[in-house]
């Protein structure tokens, strides 16, 4: 249901309760806490209407390679990187300084999409595909 309808194209939105929600194990209509969802269709919506909510499949294809793929490619990259890096700083490299590669750079990465995430709030967040009720 929409709470509230704001300028930049987008609306508040509070989860309602339905056999649909009864079944999902998320946990989002028992809290009630309203989020923000985009209206990219322009679709005519005011408070109190019923929408359909979704994730476009493409964006859950580019946050799934952004969350899953980059950090592992970073730490497989981060197992061949470390030896020659740490035999260059004049140490002597074995499967310590791989485990730190690979650690290393799994974090970096994993901050990475984080920042990502959190800094480009309009990347993940979900669109009106239906009006339910007007």
């Amino acid at each position: 249901m929409i709470v509230s309808v704001q300028d930049d194209n987008s609306v508040s939105v509070l989860p309602v309760i339905s056999n649909e929600c009864a079944k999902c194990a998320s946990g989002c209509s028992k809290q009630g806490s309203p989020f923000t969802a985009k209206n990219p269709h322009n679709f005519s919506v005011r408070t109190g209407s019923i929408v359909a909510i979704s994730s476009p499949k493409s964006k859950q294809a580019l946050e799934g390679l952004l969350s899953l793929v980059v950090p592992f490619l970073c730490a497989v990259a981060g197992y061949f990187v470390a030896v020659p890096l740490v035999s260059m700083m004049g140490f002597s490299a074995g499967d310590g300084a791989r485990a730190a590669g690979v650690l290393l750079l799994l974090t970096l990465s994993s901050a990475l999409v984080l920042f990502i995430n959190r800094k480009i709030p309009e990347f993940s967040k979900p669109e009106i595909i239906e009006i339910l009720q007007p």
